[in-house]
């Protein structure tokens, strides 16, 4: 089903109890020693703020995670885009890098960071004393903070930990973190990588909703089943109130029977909203990103009508009522 970005999109959930994807064998083995952990959360009898994020101080504030496991989609793109489109309707905004590549600090932090620097993989790690907030630095935009990976292995390292690691509830560990800053923001999204590993599954936790980025291409849909079972897992098991808030078609060409097609196939599968129109292949966008400038500032016509779209997408997906 396609929805208009004024609409309220409709998400109905993929079907339960399925198998864990192999990547996530760990966590079935470890299911057993977390579930204390996990029902406290959901139930409220944990003292950690989860329910603070949308309850407390901060009433309308909404973690978003970004995520597709096929790289080069532009899960990226979308985010640093929502976070500009954020900033200029005056929602201050956190964008957590949690792609080892680290492409989204590159484009939204005030300054470049150097492999010495602490970022979110020391927040994670449980051989580090940093936390979320001592980690975090300013964006490009006034009302933007970033939570950086800097060009370093610490991120890889920590995944690995993840994985390793006998501690219960290492599934929390984004979401403790983001629950203990979640009160400064009106919106945090969080950068996913293009996998389904620990660190997907720790972005997964800790959001309210999560977006789909993918394109109109054959081998892009093929991989969404996967990812789509992840998400039943994570809220069969971890974090139930995760909604699915709707698909971004990227870098769409309209022009071509092929993406065409794709479109039209996206469209069959049960339950997933198509948040309409698609986002264009535009060389602006990339050209934008890499200036770390929004389209908003970019100039021209072409630019302004992008940001509008990323912002209408955003207001849908923030502000549509999911069910």
């Amino acid at each position: 089903m396609r929805t208009s970005p004024a609409g309220a999109p409709t998400v109905r959930r993929p079907p339960a109890g399925l198998d864990l994807p192999t990547v996530l064998d760990a966590v079935t083995a470890r299911r057993e020693a977390t579930t204390l952990v996990s029902a406290n959360r959901t139930n409220g009898t944990n003292t950690t703020n989860r329910t603070n994020r949308t309850n407390g101080t901060n009433s309308m504030s909404m973690t978003l995670a970004i995520s597709n496991q096929k790289g080069g989609v532009g899960k990226t793109t979308t985010a640093v885009n929502f976070a500009r489109a954020a900033v200029t309707e005056g929602r201050r905004t956190l964008l957590i890098d949690l792609d080892p590549q680290g492409n989204a600090t590159m484009s939204a932090a005030k300054d470049t960071p150097t492999p010495e620097d602490v970022g979110v993989a020391d927040a994670l790690s449980e051989r580090s004393t940093e936390t979320l907030e001592s980690v975090i630095v300013p964006g490009v935009w006034d009302g933007l903070d970033v939570a950086p990976t800097p060009p370093n292995e610490a991120l890889t390292s920590v995944r690995n930990e993840l994985l390793t690691t006998q501690t219960p509830g290492v599934e929390h560990r984004l979401s403790e973190a983001v629950a203990s800053v979640a009160d400064r923001y009106d919106l945090v999204l969080i950068d996913c990588p293009p996998s389904l590993d620990h660190l997907t599954l720790n972005g997964l936790v800790a959001a309210e909703r999560v977006a789909i980025v993918t394109q109109a291409k054959v081998y892009s849909i093929a991989g969404l089943g996967r990812l789509l079972q992840t998400i039943a897992i994570v809220r069969k098991y971890y974090n139930p109130q995760l909604a699915v808030a709707g698909v971004i078609v990227n870098q769409y060409e309209a022009q071509t029977i092929g993406a065409r097609s794709a479109l039209e196939d996206l469209e069959k599968i049960e339950g997933l909203t198509i948040l309409d129109p698609p986002i264009p292949k535009r060389a602006v966008i990339a050209d934008a990103l890499e200036a770390a400038t929004g389209l908003d500032q970019w100039g021209g016509k072409d630019a302004a009508e992008l940001a509008d779209l990323y912002r209408q997408h955003l207001d849908t997906i923030t502000k549509g009522a999911i069910k």
